[in-house]
């Protein structure tokens, strides 16, 4: 399995990136520096994309909806703070596109629910019995009841997804969508309720780097690829 040098040097020097600007952000808060960092998933993302067309490694429809799914990321984290509602939109998109991306990988099964259900559960139990937890206004609760369930399914589906396949790609997707999921509870948790100050810091936290592997599961990808068509 040949890897591609260049390629690693930029996934990793975007992600010292995305992980310096995270830090910026949570210092000053500047939708600037939030937007740069985003920007910056959105790079590696890219630059894996590129790198698989230029080396026509396999099938790309999945690394190309990943690298959709982290724009439209991108996008939604400029806009939630200034509109939560459609900020929750733009996300939910994002994570139909990780669904479809997933499914060119293996065609979503009834199993696939199995994961999904436990999540969603968690997901409403944590919106509804969680303490201190307050979504009064009832269009923003709706949304979050709806977000809940695409993410589970996003999330679940990258959890059989890493069972059943079994590669690195999927393991590194699976842990991505985890953190992912993770980092929505506590950004829930920040903006609707006073239960933890620093949910804000933890959200962040997980997020860039879920994030940064949902991207660098796209070189992932086709480097497994290519080891399988070497057997």
């Amino acid at each position: 399995m040949k890897i591609n040098k260049g390629v690693i040097i930029a996934d990793i020097l975007l992600a010292i990136a995305v992980a310096c600007g995270c830090a910026l952000y949570m210092r000053d808060r500047l939708i600037q520096e939030k937007a740069l960092t985003s920007f910056g998933f959105v790079l590696i993302g890219l630059v894996n994309l590129i790198h698989e067309i230029v080396k026509k490694n396999s099938d790309i429809k999945f690394k190309a909806f990943v690298a959709i799914a982290l724009t439209f990321s991108f996008i939604a984290d400029i806009v939630i703070d200034s509109n939560f509602i459609f900020g929750a939109i733009i996300f939910a998109l994002a994570h139909v596109f990780y669904i479809v991306a997933q499914a060119f990988l293996k065609k979503i099964k009834p199993t696939d629910f199995i994961p999904a259900a436990v999540l969603l559960v968690i997901a409403l139990c944590y919106l509804f019995l969680f303490p201190g937890m307050n979504i009064s206004e009832p269009d923003k609760l709706v949304i979050c009841v709806a977000y809940s369930l695409i993410i589970s399914m996003m999330t679940g589906k990258a959890i059989a997804n890493a069972i059943s396949l079994k590669k690195l790609f999927s393991i590194a997707f699976a842990i991505g969508g985890i953190l992912f999921f993770v980092s929505d509870m506590l950004l829930v948790m920040h903006i609707f309720s006073n239960a933890w100050e620093y949910a804000i810091y933890a959200c962040h936290l997980t997020y860039y780097p879920g994030q940064c592997l949902l991207a660098f599961s796209i070189l992932l990808c086709g480097l497994a690829t290519k080891e399988d068509a070497n057997k």
